[in-house]
Order: C-alpha cells, then structure tokens, then sequence
C-alpha cells in the first residue's frame, strides 16, 4: 500500500487563519486483490447491480467474469 503525507508549511498561523492543508492517499494494487479472492467472490456491488448487468460485456465491466492469469 503506497500512503502519501503531504504537510505545506507556511508562516504561523493568526486569530483568523483557517488551517494547513492535509493530503493522504491509499492506493491498493488490485492485480494483488484478486489473487486472494476474485471479485466474484468479493465485490462492492448491490444485488439490483448485478441484476442489471444482462449481458456478458456488462458482467465482464463490473468484474463478474471467469478467472483469467491475474485472478490467482
């Protein structure tokens, strides 16, 4: 997991001063995700979403699909 903190330093801050800006990030490799579990088994779609995908490609969009090489 890659986490960046980024702190912008400037002059102190005065009665009327609205804060330092914060930035954090997390990124997740998902070739890595899917080695453990595919998204067929672990997914963040509701079942009306699943539903509505009535075709192939749409099933295949969502990452319902058969495994391949990078699904484990």
């Amino acid at each position: 997991m890659f986490v960046s903190d980024i702190w912008h330093r400037r002059l102190p801050a005065k009665a009327r001063d609205q804060g330092r800006y914060f930035l954090q990030v997390h990124y997740g490799r998902r070739d890595i995700a899917q080695r453990l579990k595919s998204t067929a088994d672990v997914n963040h779609l509701s079942a009306e979403a699943v539903q509505r995908a009535n075709s192939e490609r749409k099933k295949t969009l969502i990452g319902l699909h058969p495994n391949r090489f990078y699904d484990g």
